[in-house]
């Protein structure tokens, strides 16, 4: 995950109260984005969380007076939803947005795709703009098997790697067949031992054919 910092006013603080930075008395907030996260790195036309994950960024205010933040919300180039909440001095809170599926072709993106997830915190009088990036979202364009438009179960406790943002199965897990050893034999290992049978009964079986 990375957090990039986009630019912007930079130290600008200045006077005068206001909801995103200093007030009269010196006071000053300094937002920072901490982290990306969403409950699911799959969307599809179904029912449960596949068709509206929630998306979550921690900011942090590293300040001396509380401040309102903004996180935009982004699939590739397309916005796809704003979540803003105020964060007290010294302070780390946890902002949320939920996107539905269905509002999803209106924001330009097209099921079929993937796009990378990011996110910006937007700029304040004492905090530049800063981009954070987790992981890529995965568009479908049918429902997942298991998970029709009409049921299907879709709760966090399923063995679904998806709340990661690789999404992907561990390499142990890609032939679902498993290997049962024999003991050792001699100076052969369990490994060596199970290997030279398998190989034999293959040769005894070619020589009956």
């Amino acid at each position: 995950m990375a957090i990039i910092p986009v630019g912007g006013s930079g130290g600008g603080g200045g006077g005068g109260d206001t909801d995103d930075g200093g007030d009269s008395g010196g006071d000053v907030a300094s937002l920072s984005i901490e982290d990306l996260s969403t409950t699911r790195y799959r969307m599809a036309p179904t029912s449960g969380e596949h068709s509206h994950p929630t998306f979550r960024a921690r900011v942090t205010n590293s300040g001396s007076t509380s401040a309102v933040a903004t996180v935009r919300l982004w699939f590739g180039p397309h916005f796809v939803g704003e979540m803003s909440g105020s964060i007290g001095a010294g302070e780390t809170e946890t902002l949320s947005r939920t996107v539905e599926f269905g509002d999803l072709a209106m924001r330009g993106v097209v099921p079929g795709n993937d796009y990378p997830l990011h996110a910006f915190l937007q700029e304040g009088p004492a905090w530049d703009s800063q981009e954070i990036e987790s992981g890529t979202m995965q568009i479908l364009a049918d429902p997942i098997p298991g998970k029709g438009p009409t049921g299907g179960d879709d709760s966090e406790s399923e063995d679904d790697p998806e709340s990661t943002p690789d999404g992907g199965d561990s390499a142990s897990a890609g032939s679902g067949m498993s290997l049962d050893l024999l003991p050792p034999l001699g100076p052969l290992t369990a490994t060596q031992t199970t290997l030279a049978v398998g190989v034999g009964g293959v040769l005894l079986l070619v020589v009956v054919l």
